[in-house]
């Protein structure tokens, strides 16, 4: 189940949606059907070390979660 990243073209909102079979994405702030999917952030890693190598200079995907990176980091 993909998750992507939309924008409302009737309310101008942003969100991500987990997008479940051949469901059609709904805005949750004021439920309009014709979204906009824009492009998406693909993160690829080869082994652990390098994610913590990248980490050594600051998260390598841009978090700010104080200390727990999503992709595994420090």
């Amino acid at each position: 189940m993909p998750l992507y990243t939309y924008t409302c073209q009737k309310c101008g909102k942003q969100m991500e949606i987990l997008i479940r079979g051949g469901d059609a994405p709904k805005c949750p702030h004021c439920g309009a059907v014709k979204l906009k999917r824009e492009a998406g952030v693909f993160a690829a890693m080869t082994s652990e070390s390098s994610a913590s190598s990248s980490h050594a200079s600051g998260p390598c995907c841009g978090c700010s979660s104080g200390g727990s990176c999503p992709l595994g980091g420090e």
